[in-house]
């Protein structure tokens, strides 16, 4: 998924020149629940015991039958096959595999991927100094070689809400035959006088198949929680997978004191969504520093796979699940690393299931240096 600060900052003069750095888009740090006070408790004498017990047994009952073939919640779940520690990362073809020169421009997002009939389609945003933001299509077999429709999908600026670029963050095909790609936009700047945070919203354009035409959607698909939830101050980076007629996002939400962190949505149509009460995957590891964001989703061998960032941009980890809302990290990471690549700096990443292949596809670049596409197999999950 895409890096906001990265590219805002990059391209500042598409924006507004006078745009002051931003603050890291999705910050998160675990956030403990409130201590409980102790509490001195009076003896309570046998026949209210008794009575309190047969009241507990009654509730018990009824609860039981309220929730009775209601989903699994993460504890009744079965547990998801861990990732090995065996699993190793290759650069797949030559690298880069799709450059920024040959769209025309300096920068090329990893935007998002649909696997359809085993070819990938890849929905990539190209940009840079003075250049208009476009979406672009390409397509590979195998992620090695890839054909580049010549004329751009869409345009930024098509956008009836929001301000600056979109950034394609997923595709998917929905369960009518859609085809739609999921991205990010800003509809406030950050104030750094009056002290006003930047705010972010999904939104989502469909067409009829992958070469269009591509339609916006006149209103965000997903927008910000009410104030002092988890996810209020703004959402992004949405990773959406359709599976068995039911549409799943992963994406990062930030509450008012700038806290992000990676949350769960489903839907049957792909506009209307059902979210997490909470954060289903927050930071645990000393790599992470407090920042588990920038999710990347897929179905892969029967289970869910998740390719995350921490705090830096040049990690990946890698996380499973069987029902989207219990999550077992790798015991090796990270999995993923800048070490794996030429240039400094990971920007986006998209994780793809290819048949029985699993591939990352790479933005690797700079932050004012350009950047293009290195595809890499993870292999032995």
């Amino acid at each position: 998924m895409r890096d906001l600060r990265t590219q805002v900052e990059s391209y500042a003069e598409l924006l507004d020149s006078s745009t002051p750095p931003l603050e890291e888009l999705f910050d998160h740090v675990d956030v403990a629940p409130p201590p409980v006070a102790a509490r001195r408790v009076r003896p309570v004498r046998r026949p209210l015991v008794v009575a309190v017990g047969v009241a507990a047994a009654v509730v018990f009952a009824v609860g039981g039958l309220f929730y009775l073939g209601r989903g699994p919640t993460p504890e009744q779940a079965p547990a998801a096959p861990a990732v090995p520690e065996s699993l190793t990362v290759d650069v797949l073809g030559s690298a880069p595999a799709i450059t920024a020169e040959s769209l025309g421009t300096d920068f090329v997002s990893s935007g998002g991927a649909v696997v359809a009939d085993g070819t990938i389609h890849l929905f990539m945003v190209a940009h840079g100094e003075g250049k208009e933001s476009t979406v672009r299509h390409a397509t590979s077999p195998d992620g090695e070689g890839w054909s580049i429709t010549p004329e751009p999908l869409l345009q930024g600026k098509e956008t009836p809400y929001g301000i600056g670029f979109i950034y394609v963050d997923s595709a998917a095909i929905m369960p009518n035959g859609d085809w739609a790609i999921y991205f990010e936009v800003l509809i406030s700047k950050e104030n750094v006088v009056t002290n006003e945070p930047y705010v972010t919203v999904i939104g989502r354009a469909t067409a009829p198949g992958p070469t269009g035409p591509w339609q916006v959607d006149p209103e965000p698909v997903l927008t910000p929680g009410e104030p002092g939830t988890w996810n209020g101050l703004r959402v992004g980076d949405a990773s959406v997978v359709t599976h068995d007629g039911t549409v799943y996002m992963a994406f990062t939400g930030v509450d008012a004191a700038e806290r992000g962190a990676i949350g769960w949505a489903t839907s049957s149509d792909g506009v209307n969504w059902d979210v997490s009460t909470g954060p289903v995957i927050a930071a645990s590891e000393d790599w992470h520093d407090g920042v588990v964001i920038r999710p990347d989703l897929v179905r892969f061998n029967d289970t869910w796979l998740m390719a995350y960032s921490g705090r830096s941009r040049n990690w990946r980890g890698l996380a499973t699940s069987s029902n989207g809302l219990s999550w077992t990290k790798s015991p090796t990471e990270p999995v993923v690393s800048i070490a794996y690549l030429t240039r400094p700096q990971i920007r986006t990443t998209e994780l793809v299931a290819l048949e029985e292949r699993l591939l990352l596809l790479v933005e690797n670049g700079g932050p004012r240096t350009g950047s293009e596409i290195t595809v890499l197999e993870l292999k032995g999950y």
